[in-house]
Order: C-alpha cells, then sequence, then structure tokens
C-alpha cells in the first residue's frame, strides 16, 4: 500500500531529483528481497511490537482473511489431512494410567484404521507409549504395524521418548531422550523419523532445533508462540522459515525448515482455518460446538454447504503461507481416537467430505489423508518451482532467536512453571550428573572386564530422565499425584545409578578394596539428598573423589564426620588444607555429633582421587572465629572456640584474592572486590503476591521486600569463609561461602514455602549499568538478549534459565550460574532476580484443575561471579560465556563424586585417569558430554562418546581444533565411526575429532578389555594407537565456504538500480503517457539482470 501510494505520487511529480530520490525508495524492497529472502531477529521483534490484543473478528487474535478465488486458477489447492493424537505421558493421569485408559486404545484404534481404511494415515511421535505398547503386542499386531509403517502411512515424527519441554531441559537431557527415543525407532519399528512435531511446549527455543538439525531433520512443526508473533509472521507470510542459530549465517548448514501452527492451539476447531467456530463442526465426536452449534454428520441434504464451509476455511489458511497452493490440516487432539466408535465417525464424516470436495471442480481443491512427511514433500516441490535461489529454501526468511515467553491469550504469559516444582527440576538434574558420573564409570571398568552385566539399571535410569524431559514433567505442570508418582521413578533411578557409581569405582581402584559408599544420598523420594556421618571409631577414614569432567579440578570438598577432631591427608601422609566446623539445622542451632569437614582436593580430569582422614586432635583445623548475630539457639562456646555475639562494622568474607561486604545488620551481601575492582551487588529476599497457577505467572503488583530476621551465624576459617541468614519466611536459610580457591560466592538456599499465593525470590542489585538488559540461557548451549518493556506486564520479562544468567556493561559483567531450571529477570537497571519457588492455591485455567500446593523443603544451589566484561568472539557479536566461567558453569552441573569407606584399603590405586592426552585434559572450551556404552543387545561391544564445543567471550576462539580419541582418552579401540547426532546415520571410520565452536558430535567405538585394574597410573602408561594411519582425517562433510563476493555483489546491484532510474527519468520526460509501460519493462529486465548477478556471484 505504501509502495502505491508512493508510485501515484511520483507520477505527478515534475522534480526529477525528487522522482529519483523516490523511484529509488519503491524499489528498494524489491532489490533487497532478491538479494536475501529476509532475517528476522526475535529479539528486536520482541523489543519493539506493540504486543496489543486487537479483536480480530472470527480469528479472535488475527484479521478477517479475505482471498480472491482466481488465486486458485492456475494450481488447485492440496489439502493434506494429517490424523495426530497428543499424548502426554503423565499430566492429569500418571504415564501407566494414561496407557492402560487411552493410549493402548488408540494405537489399536490407529492400525484398526489403517487396516480397514486404506486410504487413512496416521503419525506418532510419543515412542515412550509406543515401546510400551510395542512390548505387549502380539507378533501379527507388530506385523501389521510395520507394514504401515513400510507403506508410509503411520509415520514417525521426531521419534523422541518424549515430546520434551523446550524452556527448562538441558541440551543434553533432550540429546538423551531423542537417543532413546530413536533406538527403538530404528532398530525395532525399522524406519528412520524425518521430520520434527513439536505442538504443545510452552515457548520454542533454537536449541531444540539445532540438536533436530544434527540428528538430519530438514524440517519441524511448532506451535505454542506468543499470539501476537503469529499474527506478525502471518501477515508476512513467514509462518514457514528457516530457523537459524543466532551465531550462524546464511552459508552454514543447521537451517531447518519451520512450520509454525497460525492459530491458537493445535485441536481441530483451531487447525482448519481461522474461524473455530466453524472449524469445530467438523470435530465429528463431539455432540456440540464450544461456541453453542450443534456438531452434525455428514449427509446428502447439508454435504455441499459443509464442503463449501471447509474449503473457505482451507483457502483461508492457505493464504498466510507462501506455498500457498498447500495446506497442513491437522485432525486430531489431546488423546484423540480412544474411543473406536468415535474413530470411525470421524474418519467416515471426512471420507465423505474428501470424495465430494476432491469430485466438485468449484471447489478447486484437492483433500486427502496425509502424513507430515508428505506436506513437506509437497512444499519442497512448489518452493522449488518457485525459487529464484539455489536452494528451495531460499523462499523462506531466515529466523533468528527463541519464542520465549509463550503467551496464549490476554496478556498471559507462561512464566510461572519456569519455577514450579524445584525440588523435582532439582532432582532431575541429579540424576543427569549421577547417571552421567555412572556411564563414564562403566566404560572405564568395562575397558578392563567384560563381565558386567548391569545395563538394563542403566537403561532403566535413561529411560526415568527421558520421560522427565516431557513437557509436563520438568516443567512442573502435572498434577500432585503424577508428580509424586515422576519423584518415586526418579528416586528409584538415582538409588540405582548410586549403587552402580559404588560398585565401578571401587574396581577400578584394584581387587581386595573395601567397599565404597557415595558419602551423600537420599533418605526417601520427597527428601533432598543428606550427606552421611563417617564414623570414625577406627581412627581412620578412606575419601575416593572422582571428577568426571575431563579437566583436572581443586575445589573444597564437604563431608561429615562425627569428631571435631579429624584431619585429612593423601595416602602418602602430606597434610591436605582442611577445617572442622558445626553442622547446622534450618533454625541455625548447631547439630550435636556431627561436624561439617572441608578440605581441598585435587582431582585428575576423568579420574579419581584417594585421601585420608585422621583422627588426630592435633592436627585438626577448627573454624578461626564464629560469630552469632541475633541467633540465642547456640552455646557461647563451640569446640573451646568463642561464638562472638557481635561482629565487626566492616565484616566481610575474604579469601586474599576476593572480599564480599556483608550488612552487619541484616547479614545480606553488599558488595564484591575483586582484583582491586569493587562492584556493589546488595542481596534482597522478596517476595511476589501471585493469583496465577502453575503455568502463569500472575503478580498482583511488585515485588516486597521481606522483614529481615537480622539473625546469621558467620564462620571464617583456612578452607572458607561463611555467612548463614536465617529467613523465616520460607523456614529456612541462605548460606554464602567464600573458599580459598574461588573467585565466585557459593551461595545455598534451604527453604519451605508455606504462605500461598506467592512466589519468592532472591535479587542482586548492582551498579552495572545494564540498561535493563539481560543475557539468558537457551537450555545450556546458547544465551538469549532481552531488553525491560516497561509498557508490558511484568511476567512477559521473566524468561526460562537452566545454567545461566548475565548482565553486563562496557567494565563488568555479572554472572549467576544454577544447576536447574528457573525464572529469572533484569526489571531494572543493574538487577538480575531468581524466582526460587512458588505456591499457588488457584487453578490457572489451562487444563491442569489444581493449584501448585505440594512445596517440598528444596535445597537451591548457585553461584554469583563478577568478571571484567570480556570481549565478543563469537558471529554476530552474540554473547556468550567466558571460558572461566563456562568452566564454572560445568563444575556446578557436574559435582565431584564423593566415596568413602570407614577402613583404609591396602594395595589400591591413590589416583587414576582415562585421560591419556593433554588436548582434552587441557581444553575447557571442549565438553565431554557423553561416554557410554550403547544398548548390548542391540550393538553388543559398542561405545558411544559425545563431544560439544562452546563459543566463548574473551580470547579469540580457534576456528578447527582436531584430536585423536584414542590418544587422548584409554579406549584401546580399533573401531571409531562418527554418527549423527542420535546414531541414525554412521558416517565412516574417522580416528580424529574435528570440532568448530558449537558443533555437537558422536563416535561409536569398540572396547575391547585388555588392560587390569592393577593399581597403576593409566595417564603414565603408554597407550598403543592399533590404528592404520591411512584413516581419513577429514570431516566427512564439504566444508561451507564463506561469501566473499558480498560487497561487490552490492556494489553492482546499486549501479544497476542507479543506472536503471536515470534511464527512466530520461525516458518519463520523453514519453509520459508511456510511463508504466516502460517502468515495468526496465524493472523486470534490472530485475532478471540482478538474479544473473546474484547467481554468478
Amino acid at each position: 500500500c505504501i509502495r502505491q501510494a508512493m508510485f501515484n505520487k511520483l507520477i505527478s511529480t515534475s522534480n526529477t531529483v525528487v522522482f529519483a530520490i523516490g523511484l529509488l525508495l519503491i524499489c528498494y524492497p524489491s532489490w533487497v528481497i532478491a538479494l536475501d529472502s529476509g532475517l528476522v531477529q526475535l529479539d528486536d521483534l520482541y523489543l519493539n511490537l506493540p504486543f496489543d490484543n486487537v479483536d480480530g473478528g472470527a480469528w479472535k487474535q488475527g484479521w478477517p482473511i479475505t482471498y480472491d478465488q482466481s488465486e486458485w486458477d492456475d494450481q488447485p489447492l492440496n489439502v493434506f489431512m494429517v490424523m495426530h493424537s497428543h499424548l502426554d505421558p503423565g499430566w492429569r493421569m500418571t504415564y501407566e494410567k494414561y496407557y492402560e485408559t487411552q493410549v493402548k486404545s488408540i494405537i489399536n484404534n490407529m492400525m484398526n484404521t489403517l487396516g480397514k481404511e486404506p486410504d487413512t494415515k496416521f503419525i506418532f511421535c510419543e515412542m515412550s507409549f509406543l515401546w510400551k505398547w510395542w512390548e505387549n503386542a502380539s507378533s501379527s499386531a507388530r506385523s501389521k504395524m510395520l507394514k504401515f509403517i513400510e507403506q508410509d502411512r503411520f509415520e514417525i515424527v521426531t521419534g523422541g521418548w518424549v515430546m520434551n519441554d523446550e524452556s527448562g531441559v538441558h541440551y543434553s537431557d533432550s540429546v538423551l531422550q531423542l537417543m532413546e527415543g530413536h533406538e527403538f525407532v530404528q532398530n525395532t519399528l525399522k524406519t528412520v523419523p524425518k521430520h520434527g512435531w513439536s505442538i504443545d511446549p510452552f515457548g520454542h527455543s533454537p536449541t531444540i532445533a539445532y540438536l533436530l538439525s544434527l540428528v538430519g531433520f530438514e524440517k519441524i512443526v511448532i506451535n505454542r508462540v506468543h499470539y501476537a508473533i503469529k499474527k506478525v509472521f502471518a501477515l508476512e507470510k513467514q509462518l514457514e522459515f528457516k530457523w537459524r542459530q543466532q551465531w550462524e549465517d546464511e552459508t552454514t548448514n543447521s537451517d531447518i525448515v519451520t512450520h509454525m501452527f497460525p492459530f491458537f492451539s493445535y485441536d481441530i476447531p483451531h487447525t482448519c482455518g481461522p474461524d473455530p467456530a466453524v472449524c469445530s463442526r467438523f470435530e465429528f465426536w463431539e455432540r456440540r460446538t464450544l461456541w453453542g452449534s450443534p456438531v452434525v454428520e455428514i449427509s446428502e441434504r447439508n454435504i455441499d454447504e459443509m464442503a463449501s464451509l471447509y474449503v473457505d476455511q482451507f483457502k483461508k489458511k492457505a493464504t498466510l503461507f507462501r506455498t500457498q497452493e498447500n495446506v497442513l490440516i491437522p485432525l486430531g487432539k489431546d488423546f484423540s481416537y480412544d474411543i473406536s466408535s468415535n474413530t470411525d465417525k470421524m474418519v467416515k464424516n471426512q471420507k465423505m467430505l474428501h470424495e465430494y470436495i476432491n469430485s466438485h471442480p468449484k471447489f478447486n481443491t484437492k483433500i486427502k489423508f496425509s502424513t507430515l512427511g508428505d506436506y513437506f514433500n509437497a512444499i519442497q516441490q512448489s518452493a522449488v518451482s518457485s525459487t529464484y535461489g539455489s536452494s528451495w529454501t531460499d523462499i523462506y526468511p531466515a529466523v533468528q532467536g527463541s519464542f520465549f515467553t509463550y503467551d496464549d491469550v490476554n496478556h498471559d504469559y507462561w512464566s510461572g512453571f519456569y519455577t514450579s516444582r524445584p525440588f523435582w527440576k532439582r532432582a532431575i538434574r541429579e540424576l543427569n550428573a549421577a547417571l552421567r558420573s555412572t556411564e563414564i564409570l562403566e566404560t572405564w571398568a568395562k575397558s578392563f572386564s567384560s563381565s558386567f552385566n548391569d545395563f538394563k539399571k542403566i537403561q532403566k535410569a535413561r529411560r526415568t530422565l527421558s520421560l522427565l524431559q516431557h513437557h509436563d514433567g520438568v516443567t512442573g505442570t502435572s498434577r500432585q499425584h503424577v508428580a509424586t508418582d515422576y519423584g518415586k521413578l526418579l528416586h528409584s533411578a538415582i538409588s540405582d545409578v548410586s549403587e552402580l557409581m559404588s560398585k565401578y569405582i571401587a574396581y577400578i581402584r584394584g581387587p581386595n578394596q573395601n567397599t565404597l559408599t557415595l558419602s551423600e544420598s537420599k533418605s526417601a523420594f520427597d527428601k533432598s539428598p543428606e550427606k552421611t556421618v563417617i564414623k570414625m571409631g577406627n581412627g581412620y577414614a578412606e575419601i575416593v573423589i572422582f571428577n568426571s569432567l575431563q579437566n583436572d579440578r581443586e575445589e573444597i570438598v564437604e563431608v561429615l564426620v562425627d569428631n571435631a577432631g579429624v584431619s585429612v591427608s593423601t595416602m602418602s601422609g602430606i597434610e591436605i588444607l582442611s577445617q572442622i566446623s558445626p553442622s547446622y539445622s534450618s533454625d541455625l542451632s548447631f547439630e550435636p555429633n556431627k561436624y561439617r569437614l572441608h578440605f581441598v582436593a585435587k582431582v585428575p580430569g576423568l579420574g579419581y582421587t584417594t585421601l585420608k582422614l585422621v583422627a588426630d586432635s592435633k592436627s585438626s583445623k577448627k573454624v578461626e572465629s564464629i560469630y552469632a548475630v541475633n541467633v540465642d539457639n547456640i552455646p557461647d562456646k563451640w569446640e573451646n572456640i568463642n561464638v562472638n555475639k557481635k561482629v565487626p562494622a566492616d565484616l566481610k568474607l575474604s579469601n586474599g584474592n576476593l572480599d564480599v561486604d556483608i550488612d552487619h545488620t541484616t547479614g545480606n551481601l553488599i558488595s564484591y572486590q575483586h582484583k582491586g575492582k569493587t562492584t556493589q551487588l546488595k542481596e534482597k529476599f522478596m517476595y511476589y503476591h501471585a493469583t496465577g497457577g502453575a503455568y502463569l505467572f500472575s503478580p498482583t503488583g511488585k515485588a516486597s521486600l521481606l522483614d529481615s530476621d537480622e539473625s546469621y551465624i558467620v564462620f571464617k576459617g583456612p578452607v572458607f569463609d561463611e555467612i548463614i541468614t536465617k529467613i523465616s519466611f520460607v523456614e529456612g536459610f541462605r548460606s554464602a561461602i567464600v573458599g580459598k580457591t574461588q573467585d565466585f560466592i557459593d551461595i545455598k538456599h534451604n527453604l519451605y514455602l508455606d504462605s500461598v499465593d506467592t512466589e519468592y525470590i532472591t535479587r542482586f542489585e548492582s551498579d552495572i549499568d545494564t540498561d535493563s538488559t539481560i543475557y539468558t540461557d537457551l537450555n545450556g548451549l546458547s544465551f538469549k538478549k532481552s531488553k525491560r518493556r516497561e509498557d508490558l506486564v511484568l511476567p512477559h520479562d521473566y524468561y526460562p534459565i537452566t545454567t545461566c544468567a548475565f548482565v553486563q556493561d562496557k567494565d563488568t559483567r555479572l554472572s549467576i550460574l544454577v544447576n536447574q531450571p528457573m525464572g529469572t529477570a533484569g526489571l531494572k537497571q543493574g538487577h538480575i532476580e531468581v524466582m526460587l519457588d512458588r505456591r499457588l492455591k488457584r487453578d490457572d485455567q489451562r487444563g491442569l484443575g489444581e493449584g501448585l500446593v505440594d512445596n517440598l523443603r528444596t535445597t537451591v544451589n548457585f553461584r554469583v561471579k563478577i568478571e571484567d566484561t570480556p570481549t565478543p568472539q563469537a558471529p554476530n557479536d552474540r554473547l556468550f560465556q567466558s571460558i572461566e566461567t563456562n568452566w564454572e558453569s560445568h563444575r556446578l552441573s557436574y559435582p565431584l563424586n564423593t566415596f568413602y569407606s570407614e577402613k583404609i584399603s591396602q594395595g589400591s590405586s591413590h589416583s587414576n585417569t582415562m585421560i591419556t592426552g593433554t588436548e582434552l585434559a587441557n581444553r575447557k572450551d571442549i565438553h565431554l558430554l557423553a561416554l557410554k556404552e550403547r544398548n548390548p543387545e542391540i550393538s553388543p561391544g559398542e561405545y558411544i562418546v559425545q563431544f560439544v564445543r562452546f563459543y566463548y567471550d574473551g580470547e579469540k576462539n580457534e576456528d578447527t581444533i582436531q584430536f585423536k580419541i584414542n590418544k587422548e582418552l584409554s579406549l584401546n579401540s580399533k573401531s571409531i565411526k562418527e554418527a549423527s547426532l542420535t546414531l541414525l546415520e554412521e558416517h565412516g571410520k574417522s580416528q580424529s575429532v574435528l570440532l568448530k565452536p558449537m558443533d555437537i558430535k558422536t563416535y561409536v567405538f569398540d572396547l575391547k578389555a585388555s588392560q587390569k585394574p592393577n593399581g597403576n597410573n593409566i595417564n603414565e602408561d603408554k597407550v598403543k594407537e592399533d590404528v592404520k594411519e591411512d584413516v581419513r582425517e577429514e570431516p566427512y562433510y564439504a566444508e561451507p565456504t564463506s561469501d566473499s563476493n558480498q560487497s561487490s555483489r552490492w556494489t553492482i546491484l546499486l549501479i544497476l538500480y542507479i543506472t536503471t532510474v536515470i534511464a527512466v527519468c530520461v525516458l518519463v520526460k520523453r514519453k509520459p503517457r508511456n510511463f508504466l509501460q516502460i517502468f515495468m519493462a526496465l524493472f523486470f529486465g534490472c530485475y532478471v539482470l540482478q538474479m544473473v548477478v546474484f547467481y554468478y556471484t
């Protein structure tokens, strides 16, 4: 419209200069689009979009759609009707209950329908359910399913164990659940999924799209996106786009074509077209629509009217897409097709409509039951015929960024579930870390002996962890009894892998060793892990510490002992720096016969070290001073150390390198001094009064400051300084520790929230000039940039984090590192707040049917780190963590595993490691994602190793690094093959690993047991390389070439346009009556020329 108005004005102008400039402005959008199909930055869109909520009529969140029937004169509209059933493995019922009462029947009904109706097709997503059905199915039922899969009538979409959440799921857990599902799909169902289907997670992350591209997918479907964003994408015909990672450009190869549902939901009323009152009339298993109309079956009397209504909705929907000769119409809802008669009714009525529409030319429409693959193949063919570029995807715009935070209607932001049920969120990450350590230790043990046969327990833990990634699992949005069921599964899995860890580490240390026990365990499924008190009655005890990261670590380790006179030494008797301090309860009282022993341990990467506890009061190092303010239930002396009731005015936690000033009245942090630079850092405990539920964050106003208890204890000693501040509001405390080896503050919140309609937060207020901008991690892989929108409601500016959030100015960066999902915001200059727990009695009307009041006593750990602002190194000036902060984040997520024995072993290996090279050990930008056994029933003797390489801010990142697996790890493997992320494809043998920043690589190797755990340090042995030297060292894929001719291409195009404008100006003066014809001819000629230039440059 703007261009047409400008054109009309130009025709009447007599000023040549104005005419020339105006003509350039008119032409400008066309040549930009010709050069590139466009790049949409979601961060910018979220920053500038008004997010209004204008009533659009029938399509409430859109506009009245109109179309011209002639749009399909040359090509009929192809309607791809995809039957699906969305299956939650736990929500209002447990996973088992859903299967028994509905899912089993759904799958059987699908198979029966496919058998008797040859035109029908279905898609299926959740492998946790399909695996369970397969395990109980007859051989004939299995054969039928395999036949339908082979016929492309039963398509597996995504193929993960679950449809995982995309906000709070850690990328490693998403990879795991995909691998579990894909193993079943590939080896049992004999197929390979090709398309992603993610229609119910509450917001969408580019991380998941990236992982699916590494799997090998090229096309995916998403749904739950803010309604205002959907409207913009629909207006611009961008509902199908290339989702591109924020560190990439058009030369990279992980773009994935993404189809976004345009309307409110994925059920039938919101998928056939923009008018739900019309679409719901085709939901034939219902008696009445939510809009008051009866649902009437198709008959000769009404078929023409109903077909006309149906096609009208299809065509209105099709106009929102660039390849509008094809339209995707999902046909299903939650747990649809569970009743046989309803399934038959739906199929019968749809078939009647299909036949009528297809046989009447007036509709100019062809409709059929389809799979998702049918639709994507069709749009690819349409795009090929219409695109001007070198790839069929050139017709689509590129989109960078994430779709958070989700809002479905009326500024109801789904940012509450980022924190809902923090106890279970923490337990999920505990299982993640424990399972990873167990798998590494199992692989190490099996390099000595293949006699271990524990895979079933490991598989059970993998599948439990995978199940909890479901978008009503890790999110905390299931009903209370379902959350309890999840918790019991988690507890069982953690117990199993903890037992296996102890067994493997004992075996690796050598023969005839003592039984080892983890120093921390859970007494019940609804209790946080607690440390076991080590009894020193024998005078000695043994501590074995395992490090699951590949880098050496020097960290403070804590154990509990029953004796205040305990010291720590190496097995050869060299004393280790240690500190004894009181153990305290949630009310800050000292616990009797229980003492905290902290010491600094050095542990090799992928290895262990052994230390000795000695009951020796003379060598024991106790805290040097204790302060207690307004704490009445502790003695005046502890182990002959005075408990001071007054504190100095300049109270601080210090380690000589880092000083943290404390408000001596409240016990809260107030500043952070590191390397001579002081940063204000005021710590506040606050809460929101809210009316939301499990999903929605709906505060009634700003956060309120808690009344301070002004009660705290301070310990100062040779290993660490600590302050424990009482917080009566949550019946707990906050501990802050500055350790001697640390340049960060270790924070621990112990809390039980009993106040209803309350959201409990901690806020850090710094003097950093952040411009109200915050950076939040996306599933632990990259970062989202967000700026506070004062014109919008506060919940809009809450975002999910799984590992880190930071704010910065040109000089200083403040990072909050976490090891569980939670919500965070930077609402004002220099602020970061983190939501710790929430308790809400209301249901927020999103289907759950109950509030959120089953809070448990929870421990939340995070770290606060302030550093000089590092220089961005990633493309597009995207920000990442510094390399040291990334390392701290991994140390927090994967803590050291500490074992003990109350006896001293004889002849054991005191220290050992799997690391045999230097490349892995010395690099902190590489993370060993997994080192584990494949399913021995499917791939006996095969193992998997996965590496991730991160961008980091600060120093320049090397483009590509290379190392040999056999040289770096003591795997003694003769065959190593690179594979796709989840092993759906193998790419051939490759001894060398080549990693670019943000690469995630998977390798399969054999493992021959050829060593004996005899106490020798493997790191000192030379590992022979049995691999032939002619193994290909190059990556299996072609390296993308950079576009070095970009600037010359722009120059040529600009010259062409200026030439065109001059020519048009001259011609217009000569033949004004033929202006339009001359202009169009020249413009078209120039367009052709620029396409030639664009193609060849």
